[in-house]
């Protein structure tokens, strides 16, 4: 499920579920072009984030009931930790733009990451407007996988691609 502004307007939200299974996470990104909410529906996790006026990343549980927010552009990922999938719902003014780093970089606002052309959230769309070439790895939960991969490819040995 996912609503975008491209299919409601430009000044809609975009808001979908996002599943995340068992010893999974969402690897690390960042949004380049909007802030965003999340907020658990069911599971846990651990939310591991590096704000920009920190010196280090920060973990913290999540559960039924939590609410995270990312400022645009700060470094973040979703752990799962439980037997059980956990579900999210996920709110912004604009997620595209999402930039995926091979692992986390020397400060908050270092590494260079990849930035997909589609991201799992663009290929899960009304029916009649799926972009067919992506389709199948959103709706098997593999686009992230995808994406990180296309970071680990682009990054080189290091796992780092450089600064910003």
């Amino acid at each position: 499920m996912f609503a975008t502004k491209h299919a409601n307007g430009a000044d809609s939200l975009e808001f979908g579920r996002y599943t995340l299974y068992p010893g999974k996470d969402s690897g690390v990104h960042r949004h380049l072009d909007g802030d965003e909410w999340i907020y658990v529906l069911t599971g846990q996790g651990t939310y591991a984030y590096w704000a920009h006026e920190n010196a280090e990343i920060t973990e913290l549980p999540v559960h039924q009931g939590s609410v995270l927010f990312n400022p645009q552009g700060q470094l973040h990922k979703l752990i799962n930790t439980g037997t059980e999938p956990l579900y999210t719902l996920i709110l912004s003014k604009n997620l595209g733009g999402t930039e995926m780093l091979a692992g986390w970089p020397d400060s908050p606002t270092g590494g260079v990451g990849y930035v997909p052309e589609l991201m799992p959230w663009e290929t899960s769309c009304a029916p009649g407007h799926e972009p067919d070439e992506f389709y199948d790895a959103a709706a098997t939960g593999e686009a992230f996988e995808q994406a990180a991969e296309g970071a680990e490819d682009w990054a080189g040995e290091d796992g780092h691609a450089g600064e910003l």
